[in-house]
């Protein structure tokens, strides 16, 4: 159940015994599909390690995942529907400008950070919402926003748009570079983003 308002999010809980640690936003999304593909009852349970997931949950030491330290986290995934079909993202979705915000630009945050950029400085991986960032900068106000993004202060910004939701689709009048959880996956046309709540648990 996605968290509320006022809420406390998680639980104290060991990492099950026979349960998977990964040390990656996109080996958590592979563990998922994994998941999936087996029909396997129940909700996925995995020990996080590392990533920005990782980094937004506060970069707990792996090593306490298997004590009584570890703490249990419900979580959100992205899909991600391209020309070529799904994929999934943990931590976030960019597409376009390369470097960020050079020319048009979406980012999907479903984590706060990515690299040492806060870039979801509102995001939670569990509220059943992504937050969004559309537009493009100047190279000045380019260099500006990046000397702000350690500490997620470049927005708000006149010249991007940001909101929470559900899902966001686009049609690309060109095929556009799309970056999942840091790994180019191609250009397309169509770039549909969905969360989807309650993915999976995370153990940290």
């Amino acid at each position: 159940m996605t968290i509320r308002k006022g809420t406390a999010w998680g639980e104290p809980a060991r990492l099950p015994a026979d349960a998977a640690v990964v040390r990656s936003d996109t080996d958590l999304a592979a563990a998922w599909v994994q998941h999936r593909e087996l029909h396997a009852e129940g909700p996925l349970v995995v020990g996080l390690a590392g990533g920005d997931l990782h980094r937004t949950l506060g970069s707990p030491p792996p090593q306490r995942i298997h004590t009584d330290e570890a703490w249990s986290f419900p979580m959100d995934l992205l899909r991600v529907t391209l020309d070529d079909g799904e994929l999934w993202a943990a931590a976030h979705v960019v597409a376009g400008g390369d470097p960020i915000f050079r020319g048009w630009t979406v980012v999907a945050m479903n984590a706060a950070f990515l690299g040492d950029a806060n870039l979801g400085p509102r995001a939670h991986p569990n509220d059943g919402l992504m937050d969004l960032t559309v537009g493009s900068l100047a190279p000045m106000e380019r260099r500006r926003a990046r000397a702000r993004m350690g500490l997620g202060t470049h927005v708000p910004h006149p010249m991007l748009a940001v909101y929470r939701s559900k899902q966001w689709e686009i049609r690309r009048d060109a095929p556009t570079a799309v970056r999942v959880d840091g790994r180019a996956v191609g250009k397309s046309v169509l770039i549909r983003i969905e969360v989807i709540a309650d993915a999976l648990v995370v153990v940290a």
